[in-house]
Order: C-alpha cells, then structure tokens, then sequence
C-alpha cells in the first residue's frame, strides 16, 4: 500500500508568497530575496539574506514549520562546514538571545527564532509586521554577535 505524503497548506503557501513579495518589494536594494520552497508538508521557505550576511556565505530564512505551526527564523550556512564554523562561534560564546541548537546534525540552522506560533494565516497584514518585525530583531542580533564575534 502507498504512503500517502502530506500537502502543504495552501493557505501557508500563499501566505508565503505574499510575505516573500512585500519584502522583496521593501528590502531589494539591501536584501537577498530568493525563491520559495515549498517542502513535502514539513517546511515552507524562502531566503531573507542582507547582503553583508550573503557575502559570508551565510544566509537567513523565514520558515514556516508545519508540524509546529509557527513561522520561525533560521541562520543557516551556505554549506555544511560554513555552517559548523558559524555554529561553533555561537555555540561557543555566551550569546542566549535565540535559540542555538544543540548539534547541527541533520539540521539546516545554526541560530533559529520563532515569529509567531500558530500563526492565523487569515490576518496577512497583522502577521506580516510582527514577523517583519521579529525578523529584523533577529537579524539585527546576528550581526551584532558577527561584528563583534
């Protein structure tokens, strides 16, 4: 018998895309916006990146997380050892303001963030500022710890 695979939420994907194009739209001069991924009912991403970040090989994602219900935030490297070098520079510092992974072992993050549990899709305008919002915060946070790291 086949195993049925779940769907993405409709209502999650375009979310997302509504979210990825205001962004896009208000941030292209300093941001990387790329595509969107749409995973087999466990994740829906896309890359959020100032290019200073980029220029690390490093990237950040808004991911909305389905068995969780909640739209999250990820740092994540642009391969696996540019991941390792920058989770072991997070993990090894005393730096708490977000959550840092106890092993990035079969993980995509090195720090993560949650935007909003169980988002209510149906508010976008409510929703896209505090995740805007948190985004920045979170990210503002990542450099902080870059610059001084």
């Amino acid at each position: 018998m086949e195993s049925k695979q779940k769907s993405p939420n409709p209502g999650v994907i375009s979310f997302m895309k509504q979210l990825k194009a205001a962004l896009e739209k208000k941030y292209r001069e300093d941001y990387y916006t790329g595509q969107l991924y749409v995973g087999e009912g466990t994740i829906t991403y896309f890359p959020f990146t100032p290019l200073d970040l980029k220029k690390l090989k490093l990237k950040i994602a808004l991911v909305y997380v389905y068995p969780d219900d909640r739209l999250e935030i990820w740092l994540a490297g642009q391969n696996k050892n540019i991941q390792k070098a920058y989770w072991e520079l997070f993990r090894g510092s005393d730096w708490n303001k977000h959550f840092i992974p106890p092993t990035i072992r079969d993980r995509f993050s090195i720090v993560e963030s949650v935007l909003a549990e169980h988002p209510d899709l149906d508010r976008f305008e409510e929703l896209a500022v505090k995740a805007e919002q948190k985004a920045l915060g979170f990210i503002r946070d990542v450099q902080e710890v870059l610059s001084t790291g």
